[in-house]
């Protein structure tokens, strides 16, 4: 269910400042491994219905690589890497504290509104 929530923030902080004739296109954002992609992607297609972010594309990225603090491993962490509030070593299955756990946009891309042919 946070997925859905962080989502319905990040687009009414996208849709606040736009006007009645602009539309966002492409949204990227990185995220941090207590997200779902799917989650995410399901959740940013229901929550822009009916909003200037309908039909957008959204492009998720990794929260970049971590390194196990045990045994120097270095990977890129994913939701699969979680067990509970920490994430576990592939390598030697040592635990580490979720270091970031946000939502942050990388860039987004607008254009005009679809023109509506009669």
């Amino acid at each position: 269910m946070h997925d859905y929530e962080a989502v319905e923030k990040l687009i009414d902080r996208l849709v606040e400042g736009l006007g009645p004739f602009d539309r966002i296109t492409r949204v990227r954002i990185r995220v941090s491994p207590i997200y779902s992609p799917d989650a995410l992607e399901q959740a940013f297609e229901m929550v822009t219905r009916d909003t200037p972010l309908e039909g957008a594309e959204l492009e998720i990225e990794g929260a970049g690589e971590q390194m196990c603090p045990s045994c120097g491993a270095r990977w890129s962490p994913t939701h699969d890497d979680l067990a509970g509030p920490w994430l576990v070593c592939p390598e030697c299955a040592s635990r580490t504290p979720i270091e970031s756990t946000g939502l942050a946009v990388l860039e987004v891309v607008d254009g005009p509104a679809p023109k509506t042919v009669c």
